[in-house]
């Protein structure tokens, strides 16, 4: 089938479905439905109807690259806005590297055990891409359920808090994959051999960059249309200078979203704008990583369950072990179950190690895609429980009169 027509057909969908979406799950909002959209993208793909064939997906490519590169861009930008209550930095910065470790340190050592064969590089890639998705807990999602719950309190916030920090190390520890996926596999005719060091250094210092052109060239705008192409045509042209440089559009766009948010004036304007197009990427990324899915050997379908396990049990331990440690609250119950949702950046993630490593595709993207589907059956009631809990179920609208009491305390002192 034609390209444009498949790639009018995703979108269009990707906007209804978004529509529809909000339409059914605005008042009793759940955790969204992702696993339906990775079916859908698995029964039109090769696997199933082959609507969407392998050539129109090679095709596609570069719309792919820009979609990562959109979501990393808003990331990024949402970064300083999101980041919650500083104090608790430290613990979610320990919480999400014991997830990181546990789960990629046990698929890095049953692979060796079950593969001595393979290749050191595909090892580590696989084990650190699957450590580094599995910190990664749908920021939207727990925004969606404590919204239709009316929960509000300092567990709601925190797992906001905990999930957002998630997707952003998880962003930047894909961007040191991809870097050593670039050294080990490539060349530069006049540079040499780069090692992994200056790889990654090479891809911050783009995304820098192009944060900073974007900085300087929006200024004070304030035209809705104008900002929002200059968005879109500055994170494709960050894409593509990272899809040319053969490293990750995620993170070289994280970095040019945070330094937009921490320079621009316009910044939580910015936010406003390509917020917006979150749902609506997320699902296309959704639809594509499903058409894309090449099922594993059946003897690599045991990686399922162990990621599964390890990362229930990553999550309980080192979201327990960093509030016990690191703050002065004690630790709510079964906090971490609260986390369980899986994050559309974790797919992100897995397409894009497929697009720089094809040979670990059906691996990653068959472990990542059933995990997330057997984890979002359970992620809304066990997200449900803790905030029951916590006792902060219907409280949100105690929330916004205290911060409402608050801003009006301060605007009186001032």
């Amino acid at each position: 089938m034609n390209t444009t027509i498949v790639l009018v057909v995703v979108v269009v969908f990707a906007f209804v479905a978004g529509r529809l979406l909000q339409r059914v799950t605005g008042k009793w909002a759940a955790i969204p439905g992702g696993a339906g959209y990775l079916a859908l993208g698995a029964l039109v793909g090769p696997i199933g109807l082959n609507f969407v064939d392998q050539a129109s997906l090679d095709h596609l490519q570069p719309l792919v690259s820009l979609l990562l590169g959109l979501l990393g861009f808003d990331v990024g930008l949402m970064l300083r806005s999101r980041m919650g209550d500083t104090s608790t930095l430290p613990a979610r910065l320990l919480a999400t590297a014991v997830v990181i470790g546990l789960v990629g340190g046990g698929i890095f050592a049953a692979v060796t055990l079950g593969f001595p064969e393979a290749a050191l590089d595909l090892r580590i890639s696989a084990s650190a891409t699957l450590g580094l998705a599995a910190a990664v807990a749908s920021v939207s999602g727990i925004e969606r359920m404590a919204a239709g719950l009316n929960a509000g309190g300092w567990v709601t916030q925190s797992l906001v808090s905990f999930a957002l920090i998630g997707e952003v190390l998880a962003i930047l520890g894909f961007g040191v994959v991809s870097a050593g996926v670039r050294a080990e596999n490539v060349a530069i005719r006049w540079l040499g051999e780069l090692t992994t060091t200056e790889w990654l250094a090479s891809s911050a210092a783009v995304g820098l960059v192009c944060g900073l052109l974007f900085t300087a060239f929006i200024g004070r705008e304030t035209a809705s249309p104008r900002i929002f192409l200059a968005t879109v045509g500055s994170v494709i042209f960050t894409s593509g200078m990272a899809s040319g440089l053969g490293v990750s559009p995620l993170f070289v766009n994280l970095i040019a979203g945070a330094t937009v948010a921490l320079l621009s004036s316009r910044a939580q304007f910015l936010v406003g704008v390509v917020h917006k197009l979150e749902h609506p990427v997320l699902v296309v990324l959704l639809v594509l990583a499903g058409a894309m899915w090449s099922p594993a050997p059946l003897w690599l379908w045991g990686l399922v369950p162990l990621y599964v396990v390890l990362r229930f049990v990553g999550i309980r331990v080192g979201s327990a072990l960093a509030l016990t440690t690191l703050t002065e609250r004690p630790p709510a119950r079964g906090f971490g179950s609260g986390l369980m949702a899986p994050g559309a950046v974790s797919v992100a993630i897995a397409i894009n190690l497929a697009q720089l490593q094809p040979s670990l595709a059906p691996t990653i993207l068959t472990t990542l895609l059933v995990a997330f589907v057997v984890q979002e059956v359970l992620a809304g009631r066990l997200l449900r429980r803790v905030l029951g809990d916590a006792e902060e179920i219907g409280r949100g609208a105690e929330q916004l009169v205290d911060v409402s009491d608050t801003a009006a305390a301060e605007g009186v002192a001032e």
